[in-house]
């Protein structure tokens, strides 16, 4: 009788044992699928607190200050082969800095054409620091924006000569700090 009543002990033992350790192996998967979320999110202010080390690109000043900001943009060699990330870059010039945001890999489909798609990535300008934070918060919902623009478009209408002043007013409505300067297409394809 004592036999299996401490089989049955050991057997609950081993059972309160597993169970522990199932708690805390879900516990231990759960804060580090947490942890990874937040930096993920925050990337872009953990890049951009971290000073002026922006180490995947290089700044650049004019000789002529009256350069327009979409005329000192980043080269296809500065932006990384992996566009799933938002890229928040500064430019240093002689009496101001121009701060851009990247949105890369934003798809939309084309209102009243199924077999349209638009892949296109944008690069925004500013020249204040508040408005740059608040892009870098709100670059989900610019991108969100960038879509419904897209496809309230006709299809006659989807050039980026067109779409750039919609898409300027469309997002200058989100922000609140101030207007964006420019808004410049690093790639536009149709498929």
């Amino acid at each position: 009788m004592q036999e299996t009543q401490q089989k049955k002990e050991t057997v609950l033992k081993r059972q309160r044992k597993r169970q522990n350790l199932l708690k805390r192996f879900l516990l231990l998967a759960i804060c580090i699928i947490f942890s990874v979320v937040v930096i993920i999110n925050n990337r872009d202010r953990l890049i951009s607190s971290s000073g002026n080390d922006f180490s995947r690109h290089r700044d650049t000043s004019l000789a002529e200050p009256e350069q327009s900001a979409r005329d000192t943009f980043l080269s296809r060699e500065d932006v990384s082969p992996d566009e799933s990330e938002v890229q928040a870059v500064s430019h240093s010039y002689d009496t101001e800095q121009i701060l851009s945001l990247y949105l890369p890999g934003i798809r939309s489909d084309v209102l009243g054409r199924d077999n349209l798609t638009i892949h296109f990535s944008v690069e925004l300008f500013t020249d204040c620091r508040e408005l740059h934070q608040e892009m870098l918060f709100k670059r989900n919902e610019l991108r969100v924006m960038a879509i419904k623009v897209i496809r309230k478009a006709e299809v006659g209408a989807i050039r980026p000569v067109i779409l750039k002043p919609q898409l300027l007013e469309a997002m200058n409505l989100i922000l609140e700090n101030d207007k964006l300067t420019d808004l410049e297409f690093r790639t536009f394809r149709i498929e």
